[in-house]
């Protein structure tokens, strides 16, 4: 063994390899971690990309939502209120025979607005109506006028299921929006592409509705019957790409 001594005969310590071996170890570990931070928190640091996309769903009406207004003109208040309440029975029997169903119909008590210029009293009172079957509607509002209906408005015509094509609207407008952000994440250069989805909302363009406007008594035609129905859904989604 070749041990060291001091000028006076005492061993010297040996120099230990460990402690620079451990340096070592260290400034790699740091080395390393700073790269990291420069090259992925720095050079590939997310960024937030906004794309949206529209579906549209076209679907054929199967009924129609309208109201009826019913007015009447007596000489005394109870008279008009009366009369009014016999007309809403008329118009409700041509309902019936027509297979319009309780649960469709709906209609408010006579209100009186007081006198008219001729110093009459005039009531009036709205019939809301479902129909099921647009096949009857045209002659269900003809035969309606015949029994002194004023006039009918506010003609939607929609679907029975409404949510079910809503929802078949908002999943396509999704599925379009996830696929355009997927294909702007692989054009971004960024390495990994399409990342976490921060945010999505869907916007309703329009209802399950179409209007028919309103229906004069005079007019040549008493329907409107649109052939199809366009639901629209706009679908936007917010997404981290790295």
């Amino acid at each position: 063994m070749n041990n060291q001594f001091s000028a006076q005969g005492v061993p010297l310590p040996k120099k230990s390899i460990f402690n620079k071996k451990t340096t070592t170890i260290l400034a790699i570990v740091v080395g390393l971690a700073a790269l990291y931070f420069l090259v992925f928190k720095v050079f590939f640091q997310p960024v937030l990309i906004s794309v949206g996309a529209v579906s549209e769903i076209k679907v054929a009406p199967e009924k129609a939502l309208f109201s009826v207004s019913n007015v009447s003109v007596e000489g005394t208040a109870q008279g008009a209120i009366s009369r009014n309440k016999q007309q809403s029975q008329d118009i409700i029997a041509v309902l019936e025979r027509n297979g319009i169903l309780d649960e469709d119909i709906s209609y408010s008590y006579p209100a009186v607005s007081g006198l008219t210029t001729q110093g009459n009293y005039q009531a009036s009172s709205a019939i809301n109506i479902s129909v099921n079957d647009l096949s009857i509607l045209d002659n269900l509002i003809a035969e309606l006028y015949s029994v002194g209906v004023s006039s009918i408005s506010e003609i939607y015509f929609t679907v029975n299921s409404p949510e079910e094509v809503e929802k078949r609207a908002t999943d396509q407008a999704l599925k379009k929006a996830k696929k355009r952000a997927r294909e702007i994440a692989r054009s971004s250069g960024k390495l990994f592409g399409f990342g976490k989805v921060v945010s999505v909302t869907v916007e309703e363009i329009g209802e399950v509705a179409s209007s028919g406007g309103d229906i004069s008594r005079f007019g040549k035609s008493v329907s409107t019957q649109p052939s199809q129905i366009t639901v629209k859904r706009q679908a936007s989604i917010v997404f981290e790409a790295r």
